[in-house]
């Protein structure tokens, strides 16, 4: 069976992430490739759901508080930037 190379461009943040977690599994960016594709045709479908990241809890909190209108509102841009020295400092 021949061997073809499979090239794909992807940002240098994701494949460093990418790699940090497969190594912790014991396995190449390669390798991992190669599973996915195998998969996918054993199952002749895609190989999993693909999910949205999740946001953190700060975020959730933060449209809770603004859904239910809890949130702080400011008159300008100084006054909102204000707030952040104050929240830091104190």
């Amino acid at each position: 069976m021949g061997k073809v190379i499979v090239q794909s461009r992807v940002s240098v943040e994701l494949k460093e992430e990418a790699e940090k977690i497969l190594a912790g599994l014991g396995m190449t960016t390669a390798e991992a490739i190669r599973l996915f594709l195998q998969q996918t045709v054993n199952s002749c479908k895609f190989p999993f759901t693909p999910e949205l990241r999740q946001p953190k809890a700060e975020f959730k909190q933060a449209i809770k508080e603004l859904d239910e209108d809890k949130s702080e509102h400011f008159e300008n841009f100084d006054d909102f930037t204000a707030s952040w020295d104050k929240d830091r400092f104190n």
